[in-house]
């Protein structure tokens, strides 16, 4: 009877150094995993400075009118990319009046994988880009960005998705050349 009784307590005892090893792992997985999360939230960010930076390089070095210094992406299904484009105003107006823009984004062409040469892309491949469409209005010398979100939903198609992103003035002439996004969709 007392062999019993010391072997349940036993039992009870390396059951409990069990689940107290169990917790300790547990609590450093979780440590572990958000310290990642928060690492990546701050790459993004950092990301985005640079990306800004980046524009307004772009716009004031170099003096380009529309400027999208990232314009390729590799997107898994389900998945999304922030684009910036950056628009100087170099017109000048003997008024002193804002010149306003509008942003355009329309899809262009399809390319299938090589190894699919037939397979057929989204037809409604356009839908997968969010922005601001409002016209913006800018002095002379002056600059913005504006965020393109292409967002890949989860049954696209593997391949190249090209768009056109256009700057037009309020008269709806072309302003700068036309920027090209390119998104390979895996």
């Amino acid at each position: 009877m007392m062999e019993t009784k010391k072997g349940a307590i036993e039992l009870s005892a390396n059951m409990l150094v069990v689940i107290i090893i169990s917790l300790v792992v547990l609590a450093g997985g979780i440590t572990i995993l958000f310290q990642f999360v928060s690492d990546a939230e701050k790459f993004e960010e950092d990301l985005d400075v640079r990306t800004e930076a980046e524009i307004q390089r772009l716009l004031s070095q170099e003096g380009r009118q529309v400027a999208l210094p990232v314009s390729k992406a590799t997107i898994s299904r389900g998945e999304h990319r922030l684009f910036g484009l950056g628009i100087l105003n170099t017109i000048t107006n003997p008024d002193g009046n804002k010149e306003t823009f509008v942003v355009l984004v329309n899809p262009a062409t399809y390319l299938p994988p090589q190894s699919d040469p037939e397979a057929a892309g989204d037809p409604e491949f356009g839908s997968w880009v969010l922005y601001n469409p409002e016209p913006v209005s800018l002095g002379e010398q002056e600059s913005t960005s504006v965020e393109i979100l292409i967002d890949v939903p989860r049954t696209a198609a593997s391949g190249t998705y090209l768009f056109d992103v256009t700057v037009q003035k309020s008269d709806g002439r072309p302003y700068g050349p036309i920027q090209k996004i390119q998104v390979d969709v895996k």
